[in-house]
Order: structure tokens, then sequence, then C-alpha cells
């Protein structure tokens, strides 16, 4: 059994299992597996009018696409690399020439980074 949102905006699929009963055949139904490697596939049209007008190719607009997944972190490097159809060396130097950093350290792992190494006697 698949359930669809109407405005196509999302695709989920669902397990049902059916349980038969003296009174009816009854069904439970069970959320997707995320790590499942059978998973519906949503497709994502762009008119050519909006890529013309933006001044994209088919391609281009994949890059800009995961490059703006990844910089939310919605996508992780590799993910993203796979969505735009380039290799993760490839995908680096994208994001490194739109000035998306690769590696976010926060300020927790930052503190904690700087007292290891004064606990080690390294200079800072």
């Amino acid at each position: 059994m698949r359930l669809f949102r109407r405005s196509g905006a999302m695709l989920a699929t669902v397990v049902a299992r059916a349980y038969n009963t003296k009174r009816s055949r009854r069904f439970k139904i069970y959320p997707p597996r995320l790590s499942s490697p059978r998973r519906d596939k949503m497709p994502v049209t762009i008119p050519d009018s909006v890529l013309e007008q933006a001044g994209l190719t088919e391609q281009e607009a994949r890059v800009e696409i995961a490059s703006r997944l990844f910089q939310l972190r919605r996508l992780g490097l590799w993910q993203a690399a796979q969505w735009a159809g380039l290799s993760r060396a490839e995908m680096e130097s994208e994001l490194l020439r739109r000035r998306i950093p690769l590696y976010e350290v926060t300020e927790g792992q930052l503190s904690a980074e700087l007292a290891a190494m004064d606990r080690l006697g390294v200079p800072g």
C-alpha cells in the first residue's frame, strides 16, 4: 500500500500487513525503514523556461541544489555528490568554489580541542 500526498511534495511508502481474523481482514501499517535500499523516488521537474531564465543547464541546477542542501546540512558530502552526478572530489571543488565549508566546528568542539591542547602542553 502506498500513500501519496496530493501536492506531490511528499512521497511516502508504507507496508501493509494483513491479518486474518474470524470477523474481518485487518491491516496493520508500518512506516518504511529509512535504511531500506528499495525506496521510491520523487522526481523533481524544473521547466526549461525556469532554467533558461536562471541561465543554468540541467547539470548546473543539480550542482546548485546539491550544494545548497549540503550547506544546510540536509545532505552529506557523498550524498550531495551523488545527487549532483559528480565524484566526491569534484563536489568538494564545487563547494570550495562557492566558499561553503566542508566541515563545521561548533564552539563546544573548539573549546574541547583547546582544552585538550592545554592538557597536552601544546602551544596554541
